[in-house]
């Protein structure tokens, strides 16, 4: 799919080591050189969030307002360590609604002024995709399988926006076909984006 400036392309993206040679790195990085719009690429060794690691970059001269916006316009290729699926906190004296969150990535940056997360990740401002979506997928089937009189609703929204880098990983073409074969699980996808169209293309399989 051809990228264009309406899709968020990030200014910087660094990318983790142990992340190269993941095919989602391999898939983004392709399509950032064909977008048209040279992006500088990267390597690092050290885990941590480039816009809040401030020694990594000698950016101690910036201010936290300053850092913050600088983070919402690179992306970190990196690797997720620990459990995918965690089921949602809910709110104290409310009816939980059950549903369970798997997050690909953090951070967004269509960067809405009344978002939650423009306070809840200012420590860690650098938008972020998990590139070892392989061992995701196989945390949620491993779950599902282990209790399938249970009918999972997983969202991957919680603190990214589902399709806002879709055009750019094609995240959805993996997950949705993934979803459709399982018995007992719904994939549920919040964007504020009109980034649909694999989801059009993909109309015979999500059952929707």
């Amino acid at each position: 799919m051809r990228l264009n400036t309406s899709n968020y392309l990030p200014e910087e993206v660094f990318v983790q080591r142990a992340s190269l040679e993941d095919p989602l790195t391999e898939r983004i990085l392709a399509r950032l050189a064909e977008s048209g719009q040279p992006v500088p690429v990267r390597i690092l060794d050290e885990r941590g969030d480039p816009s809040s690691e401030l020694d990594l970059f000698d950016e101690k001269g910036l201010t936290e307002a300053e850092r913050f916006s600088r983070g919402k316009r690179r992306l970190l290729l990196t690797r997720h360590l620990g459990d995918w699926l965690r089921a949602c906190p809910g709110t104290s004296h409310h009816v939980c609604c059950n549903l369970w969150t798997v997050n690909p990535g953090e951070g967004c940056p269509l960067d809405c002024s009344y978002c939650y997360l423009q306070s809840y990740l200012r420590r860690n401002p650098t938008l972020k995709l998990y590139t070892n979506t392989s061992a995701m997928l196989e945390e949620i089937r491993q779950r599902t399988q282990a209790d399938p009189e249970r009918y999972y609703r997983i969202g991957t929204g919680e603190v990214i926006d589902s399709l806002v880098w879709d055009r750019l990983s094609d995240a959805s073409l993996e997950l949705v076909p993934f979803f459709a074969s399982l018995p007992n699980a719904v994939l549920e996808l919040k964007t504020k984006t009109d980034f649909v169209e694999n989801l059009l293309a993909l109309a015979q399989e999500h059952k929707g």
